[in-house]
């Protein structure tokens, strides 16, 4: 009685056993079909047009999820932002330098920053599943009284709007870059003078 209780109780701890492993390779292989890649681009902003502008941007990738933030300070008070990816086809954005100043104006206007940072790919406004060129200027963040604003915004992947017929499959994030408008000239506000430009870097 005594070997075939012991038979049984060895049996009874082997089905235990094999149960828990495959419960257990289960549960791993349920774990990694599940895994989803995310991505983080950052970018440290930078003024241009000795604005004084500072910030940081964040496009974070998450499967099909693409979600954007922007802080910015040191922008015109009360005044609406304009706010862009910009970027190439064939090539890396990068900040223009005062030389990009080809009229000697004493400022580097959207034309002449485009060969650095290349053209718009999509306006970080109100409304990220429509890209019409510069994007809505009413729905873009608008500084609060201390000249600081913070943009967050989330799209999938597959509504995401990208100019000129492009879609998200057609960007490379990594070293395009964000660049932010709108300053005071001679009295006026000007929203589309480059006040702000970061290039996106990658992290996993």
């Amino acid at each position: 009685m005594t070997i075939s209780y012991s038979i049984r109780m060895f049996s009874y701890s082997i089905g235990v056993l094999l149960a828990v492993g495959v419960f257990g390779l289960t549960a791993c292989d349920q774990s990694g079909a599940n895994e989803v890649e995310l991505t983080t681009y950052t970018a440290d902003l930078g003024a241009l047009n000795t604005s004084g502008v500072s910030g940081q941007a964040e496009v974070v990738v998450e499967g099909d999820q693409l979600m954007v933030s922007v802080q910015a300070e040191g922008t015109v008070a009360e005044q609406v932002h304009a706010q862009h990816i910009h970027g190439m086809d064939d090539g890396t954005s990068s900040c223009p330098s005062m030389s990009a100043d080809s009229n000697d104006d004493g400022r580097i206007s959207v034309e002449e920053g485009a060969p650095s940072y290349g053209g718009i790919f999509v306006p970080l406004d109100g409304s990220l599943d429509n890209a019409e060129g510069l994007g809505d200027l009413e729905t873009f963040p608008m500084a609060g009284s201390d000249g600081a604003y913070t943009y967050d915004a989330s799209i999938s992947t597959m509504d995401l709007a990208v100019n000129d017929d492009r879609s998200f499959e057609d960007l490379t994030l990594e070293n395009h870059a964000i660049v932010v408008h709108g300053a005071m000239v001679d009295g006026e506000y000007v929203a589309t003078l480059p006040v702000a430009c970061g290039t996106l870097g990658t992290s996993k």
